[in-house]
C-alpha cells in the first residue's frame, strides 16, 4: 500500500513540475527532448 502510496505522490510532483515549469531549465530550454545529432534532412541539401 506505501508502494501505491508512493508512485502516486511522485507522478502528481512531476505532473506539478511540469506544470509549473520546473523542467524548462534544464537542457538549454529543450524540455525532455534527446539533443539533435544532424541537422534536418529536408533542409541539407537545397536544390
Amino acid at each position: 500500500m506505501h508502494a501505491l502510496l508512493f508512485i502516486v505522490v511522485f507522478a502528481l510532483a512531476l505532473g506539478a513540475a511540469q506544470l509549473l515549469g520546473w523542467t524548462r531549465d534544464s537542457r538549454d530550454s529543450k524540455d525532455w527532448h534527446a539533443p539533435e545529432e544532424a541537422p534536418d534532412r529536408r533542409h541539407s541539401h537545397a536544390a
